[in-house]
């Protein structure tokens, strides 16, 4: 059976701009800071008169998780005040079981597989997911993805 692989790289014109606390690093990271992130996705076509041409649930899926939110870890000691400032309105949280960016590439790697398996009947398959954090740096997730077929960092 012959594979296709298909790429598709979402970012807004300043990226899914979202605040993030790593409150076990001890680093400047343990304090609420921001980033403005691109995502890359491989896909392998296992049908290939499959049309992929509606990638809307992604998009919305990316916004949702990522788009002007407040990203926080579930054991995170000071949960319960961000949780406050989102009922008075002052951000909108995302609570994740772990906010490293490895971790990151993993929750949107097992979400896509959900999701791709429902909105395209098993047509499609995730293969890699890239985080771009910065310009110049980004953190994919399976580690073995071959380097080949990874977004280059420019």
């Amino acid at each position: 059976m012959i594979q296709y692989y298909s790429t598709s790289n979402y970012q807004t014109p300043e990226g899914y701009t979202c605040a993030f606390r790593e409150w076990k690093k001890d680093t400047a990271d343990s304090q609420l800071h921001g980033y403005a992130l691109g995502f890359s996705f491989g896909f392998e076509i296992l049908n290939p008169e499959y049309k992929f041409s509606d990638y809307e649930f992604i998009q919305t899926y990316l916004s949702t998780l990522f788009g002007h939110t407040t990203i926080v870890a579930s054991d995170d000691p000071c949960l319960p005040l961000f949780m406050k400032l989102e009922e008075q309105g002052a951000c909108t949280v995302r609570v994740l079981p772990n906010v490293t960016f490895k971790e990151l590439a993993k929750t949107v790697f097992d979400d896509m597989q959900v999701m791709l398996q429902h909105n395209t009947k098993d047509n499609v398959k995730i293969v890699f997911v890239s985080i771009k954090p910065q310009t110049k740096k980004s953190v994919s997730y399976p580690d073995n993805v071959p380097e080949t077929i990874l977004p280059k960092n420019t």
